[in-house]
């Protein structure tokens, strides 16, 4: 019920006479995200909806469109006119889009500074490098302007990266701490103490992050109230404490949050005196879904597979993952896709399995994007098309998703759906394997080690890596880091040796 059996990564040789065929496919792509802050990977927080209403499905209006309305935003932001028809053309032309007449309403009654955010966002999720850029100058123009939700976003673009941007957390750290000395900053609190507690852009600081909780419970935000609820009842970085942790949670229900809700039925499950209370549980858990929190209603379809609200009811939980699917809930989507591939709960179908990963890799989710890669490589439920595989690949892998990065290498390093391109294929097993993407420590070893163009060969990375790769449990790789260790001169093992503790220090040992 958790995911779908298909493995995540392409091996690293075998794949010729994959028949070249063109994808046929009815499903359109959405640029849009579910409102609130929950998100999945890459995602961008929405505001109330806001910048997708300009990529809402299409309706019936003789008032304007896509191209009036972002027109008007872009004016309203500043853009010079010349700009402006430059940029709607490049948007229009990245692929098809809808168009709300709502948002001429928002655009409206916005500031120039809150239009140029909107624009910024909606820019950078269109998954064009150049209009990511656009989108970049209009963000930083309105935080300039003091706009703390623009620094919150960029921020989070800083962290999950986008087509075109680079993942950079010291700068995402950086907007983050001018966010938190203005009024109003509240996810600002919420993010710095996620980072402080993974030593992301920081250093790792338990302290520290519990007090950028603390100050953003005080601040009124209800997601540092619910990191904290979470420490508390878990027990194993902050003194168990289930009252404290209980009321933390409960007083975000009480102001409206969702996420609280379900992180109170969570609680009952698991964690009350007694535990579980399905009951309570579910009576969370529902109040949640009301709230549209997906995960919620992901989590009360399981209650109907698994029997936890009386007999097993697969219709009923069905029901309640195509409810979270039509929320743009990816998870949801790639549970249905799953149900299709094993025959668990529904007939075995390819074709149907494939159509919910391609949907919910329309959603951004990246994983997905991942998936349908792999999809259109197999020809599994779709025509193979290693092409649009890349394309695919390439979304999730601006998005950070380490076994697309992994894929995409492997597309360049073998020259399948493009052209060969082994230094593409170097640069982004390194990107994944920074991150600690064991596969991709091997690859790149091996390519450094082994590659045809003898100017790539590099045996003292390739020996770290490898060396990483087997410290880090690759047991296959073993062989390969003791083979390459014993090609170094003694000088290069020496250098292999200070490397290697660097990297146990959190130090980089390579630099791009």
């Amino acid at each position: 019920m958790r995911g779908s059996v298909q493995t995540t990564r392409l091996p690293r040789s075998g794949m010729t006479g994959i028949l070249f065929l063109q994808l046929l496919t009815a499903l359109s792509v959405f640029v849009c995200r579910p409102k609130g802050h929950a998100q999945e990977p890459g995602g961008l927080p929405t505001q109330n909806g806001a910048e997708t209403a300009l990529l809402a499905p299409k309706v019936p209006d003789s008032n304007g469109g896509p191209e009036t309305s972002l027109l008007a935003l872009i004016r309203k932001a500043g853009g010079e006119e010349k700009e402006a028809e430059e940029l709607v053309g490049r948007f229009l032309g990245a692929g098809p889009v809808g168009w709300d007449p709502s948002f001429d309403e928002k655009v409206r009654n916005s500031s120039p500074e809150e239009c140029s955010r909107m624009l910024g966002v909606i820019l950078i999720q269109r998954g064009d490098s150049v209009l990511a850029e656009e989108g970049l100058k209009y963000l930083e123009m309105a935080a300039k302007e003091d706009s703390v939700t623009a620094m919150e976003d960029l921020a989070t673009i800083y962290l999950e990266g986008a087509k075109g941007i680079e993942p950079d957390p010291g700068r995402a750290v950086e907007w983050l701490r001018e966010a938190r000395q203005l009024p109003g900053a509240k996810r600002a609190y919420e993010m710095l103490g996620d980072l402080a507690m993974e030593g992301r852009g920081m250093p790792r600081d338990e302290v520290l992050a519990v007090e950028y909780y603390r100050r953003g419970v005080e601040a009124g935000s209800t997601g540092s109230g619910l990191a904290l609820h979470r420490l508390l009842r878990e027990g194993d970085r902050l003194p168990r404490d289930l009252m404290e942790a209980e009321r933390l949670a409960r007083a975000a229900a009480d102001a409206g949050s969702p996420e609280a809700a379900y992180e109170l039925g969570v609680f009952y499950e698991r964690y009350v005196e007694g535990a579980p209370n399905w009951g309570r549980a579910s009576e969370w858990l529902s109040k949640a879904m009301e709230g549209g929190n997906t995960a919620a209603v992901r989590r009360l379809a399981d209650y109907w597979f698994e029997g936890r609200r009386g007999p097993v009811d697969a219709n009923k939980g069905l029901e309640l993952l195509r409810k979270a699917a039509a929320m743009n809930d990816g998870e949801a989507c790639l549970r249905l896709a799953a149900l299709y591939e094993t025959g668990q709960f529904l007939p075995q179908d390819p074709v149907a399995s494939t159509a919910w990963v391609r949907i919910a890799a329309g959603f951004g989710h990246a994983s997905a994007e991942n998936l349908y890669g792999l999809r259109l490589i197999s020809g599994y439920g779709v025509a193979s098309d290693p092409v649009e595989a890349a394309r695919w690949f390439e979304r999730a892998a601006f998005r950070g998703w380490g076994d697309a990065q992994v894929n995409l290498a492997t597309l360049k390093q073998n020259g399948l759906g493009m052209e060969t391109d082994l230094v593409g294929a170097l640069d982004w097993y390194a990107k994944a394997a920074k991150n600690g993407n064991v596969d991709a420590q091997e690859r790149l070893a091996r390519l450094l080690a082994e590659s045809t163009d003898s100017s790539l060969r590099d045996p003292l990375q390739a020996a770290f890596w490898a060396a990483s790769a087997a410290g880090a449990g690759g047991e296959a790789v073993s062989g390969l880091a003791a083979e390459l260790r014993d090609r170094l001169s003694p000088a290069q093992v020496e250098e292999l040796d200070r490397l290697l503790a660097d990297s146990e220090n959190e130090v980089t040992p390579f630099s791009e």
